[in-house]
């Protein structure tokens, strides 16, 4: 399966067959964002129990979790899950995420440039933090996509 983007908590790059250990899929919705604020608690608890019958059925065992309008679905069967997600109303968008910490972020990006990259000739690297830090997400994109320049030439 080819995969266009591939998020890695609070950073995306372009990729062609990803191909590292992934914790998860993360999962968006759409037009429940847009609902108000008890109608939105509804729609995206039914969302994430039609997700749990939906892996169920296939036999996948997941840890389901929700947090800043996004679904974690937490697997170590990434085909099967996404399978399932496809056929799911709701669902707009989904990517594997690996999760890394802000510390572990610069080693794993330097160990992995080469498979994040695969076959593509440009890339950009996309930042979107929360909390309040001593760099911005323009720091932090500069660097890691010096990091993926340099180990890729």
């Amino acid at each position: 399966m080819n995969i266009n983007k591939v998020s890695l908590k609070g950073f995306y790059a372009t990729s062609e067959d990803f191909i590292l250990i992934i914790d998860g899929v993360l999962v968006a919705y759409g037009e429940i964002a847009l609902k108000s604020t008890p109608v939105r608690r509804i729609f995206t608890q039914k969302l994430i129990s039609n997700i749990r019958c939906g892996l169920k059925e296939e036999g996948i065992r997941a840890k389901i979790s929700h947090k800043w309008s996004r679904i974690f679905v937490e697997t170590t069967e990434i085909d099967k899950a996404i399978n399932v997600l496809k056929r799911i109303f709701g669902i707009v968008y989904m990517s594997p995420y690996k999760y890394v910490t802000l510390y572990e972020l610069e080693k794993f990006i330097s160990e992995n440039a080469e498979e994040i990259l695969g076959d593509a000739k440009s890339f950009a690297v996309r930042v979107r933090r929360t909390g309040k830090h001593s760099f911005t997400s323009l720091d932090l994109e500069r660097k890691l996509g010096s990091i993926i320049k340099e180990k890729t030439g």
